[in-house]
This record gives C-alpha cells, sequence and structure tokens, in this order.
C-alpha cells in the first residue's frame, strides 16, 4: 500500500510487522512496540478497539500530526526485540500537507449615533 499523506492537524494508522526472512511473524513473550517519531508534533496513541474483539491490535497505533507543523513530511519509527534478543526498527516517511486555512469576512452595523 503506498504511504498517504496526513493532513496537519490530522491523524492515521499505521501498524507494524515484525518479519523473519520476509515472513512476518508474532512478536516474542514480553516484546512489544515502541512508536517514536524525532519530530515533537508527531504524537502516538494506541489503536482503536475493534468492535469485533473488544481490544485493540497492540501492533498498531494512532500518530497525529499537529495542526502547526511547518515540516513537509515526518519519520515515524517502531522498535521491537526479536526472537534471538536483538532490537529491530523501521521507519516510514509520511508526507504532511498544510492544515486547511478557511478565510470569512465578517459585516457588523456600527452606530453612527456616536457624538463627534
Amino acid at each position: 500500500m503506498a504511504t498517504q499523506t496526513i493532513v496537519a492537524g490530522g491523524s492515521a494508522h499505521f501498524e507494524a510487522e515484525l518479519l523473519q526472512n520476509g515472513n512476518q511473524i508474532s512478536l516474542p513473550a514480553g516484546s512489544t512496540w515502541a512508536w517514536t517519531s524525532a519530530d515533537p508534533l508527531v504524537t502516538f496513541t494506541p489503536a482503536p478497539v475493534d468492535p469485533t474483539t473488544g481490544v485493540s491490535d497492540p501492533d498498531e497505533i494512532t500518530a497525529t500530526i499537529a495542526g502547526s507543523e511547518a515540516q513537509t513530511s515526518v519519520v515515524i519509527s517502531a522498535s521491537t526485540t526479536a526472537p534471538d534478543g536483538t532490537t529491530v526498527s523501521g521507519d516510514i516517511t509520511v508526507p504532511v500537507t498544510p492544515e486547511a486555512q478557511v478565510f470569512s469576512v465578517k459585516i457588523v452595523q456600527v452606530d453612527d449615533t456616536v457624538a463627534a
């Protein structure tokens, strides 16, 4: 699947997969994912709860990009412990587009009876 753009102020879901020789495997007992970004305007929360199971997928997170993000892309990383005890990690670069700006005009009536 192609990486989709995130609008600043928005969020997207990401899933990490541990691979052994290119094939997906389950995390070893006790291992979890550590999600990071060098950009402090990226925050992470657990994935939404799946309504069919009542739990959230431990391999998924929601990343939110602050509306004030000025960068055109952010790097999101995930790391975990492999079955052999080594730390393995991967990155994805996600394009960011500016938050939509809405402009309008406000017209108000003024009181012209004010003494000069």
